[in-house]
This record gives structure tokens, C-alpha cells and sequence, in this order.
């Protein structure tokens, strides 16, 4: 037995602007709650942002999920330092173009230096620690759970992180496998 948490409850409505009011009633009253009425839960950008840094842990050579990591709070990057980056190459992937900037002696080289240092001690977490335990420890690493809880909807966003966490706890229960399941 333990306590009941707020995940352990769902509040089912007939139409989504049903449940969209439940969710507001609710975060006045102070109780976190998240509300699928705009699309999926993996369509939130804090979600996004996440599951593209465990992509690229995975997998550097993906673009996609690199260009969002870097762009977001985690990579911290703006989008002069990207096309920067993009410059020293345009030929190829963004991940040839960042490897060909990775010896500059600029900011940017080090913001991106930097990163490739915590993707390498994150691949090796991975390995070590249980998957939900992974997520969560990224999450406080990069600040990137704090910085939701400061977005617009912060109490929800953190809600997601940490139903985030809890389902890669599952899923790694269910499949195993770690990261790479």
C-alpha cells in the first residue's frame, strides 16, 4: 500500500470541453491536472523536448531531435548559433556540421562541447540506472523541470514530466531493455 497520488486518478467527461473545464476547476482549486483536449500527450513541447534529448542519447546522428535539443533550454543555442553551425557545413547532417564547429574557440563551440560531454555521461546512466530513474535524473540535471514549472501552465507541465518518468518506469517494466527498449 502507499499513498494515492495525483496520476492514480482520471476524471473521464463525454466532450473535450467538458474535461477542459474540469481541468481549469481543478488547477484553481490547486490540484495539478492535465487534460488531453488539444491532442496528445506526447504533443506536448515539454514532453517533445524530452523524449528528443533521450532520442539523441541514443542516437547523436538523428537531426531531428538534435536541432530541438539544442534550440531548447537543455542545448541553449538561438538560431543565429544554429545557422553558425549549419555554415561551417552546409553539406550533410547538422551532426557533420556540429562536429566540423565542435574545435572553434567561440561561445557556441563550447555550448555545444559542453553538451556532447553530458551526452557522453548520460549514454553511460542509461546503462546504469533504471529507466524512470534516468528520465528523472535528466530532468533535474538539465534544469529542464524547473524551467517548465516557470512556463505558462507550469504545475501541469510538471505533471507531465513526471508522468513522463513514470511511464518510462513502466515501460521499461513491461518491454525491459533499458533506453534502447
Amino acid at each position: 500500500r502507499r499513498p494515492v497520488r495525483p496520476r492514480d486518478i482520471a476524471v473521464i467527461a463525454r466532450t473535450r470541453s467538458a474535461l477542459a473545464a474540469c481541468e481549469r476547476m481543478l488547477r484553481e482549486a490547486g490540484i495539478p491536472a492535465y487534460a488531453d483536449v488539444d491532442g496528445g500527450y506526447f504533443d506536448a513541447l515539454e514532453v517533445r523536448i524530452m523524449l528528443s534529448l533521450l532520442e539523441l542519447i541514443e542516437n547523436r546522428r538523428r537531426d531531428y531531435p538534435l536541432l530541438a535539443v539544442l534550440r531548447s533550454p537543455i542545448g541553449g543555442l538561438t538560431s543565429t548559433e544554429l545557422a553558425q553551425v549549419r555554415a561551417a557545413r552546409p553539406e550533410g547532417s547538422f551532426r557533420d556540421a556540429m562536429i566540423e564547429y565542435l574545435p572553434r574557440g567561440d561561445e557556441t563551440a563550447a555550448k555545444l562541447r559542453a553538451l556532447e560531454e553530458d551526452l557522453d555521461r548520460w549514454r553511460a546512466l542509461s546503462r546504469a540506472l533504471p529507466l524512470g530513474e534516468f528520465v528523472d535524473l535528466l530532468l533535474r540535471e538539465t534544469g529542464f523541470y524547473a524551467y517548465a514549472g516557470a512556463m505558462l501552465g507550469g504545475a501541469a507541465r510538471q505533471g507531465n514530466l513526471d508522468l513522463l518518468c513514470a511511464y518510462a518506469s513502466d515501460i521499461e517494466a513491461a518491454q525491459g531493455g533499458g533506453l534502447t527498449g
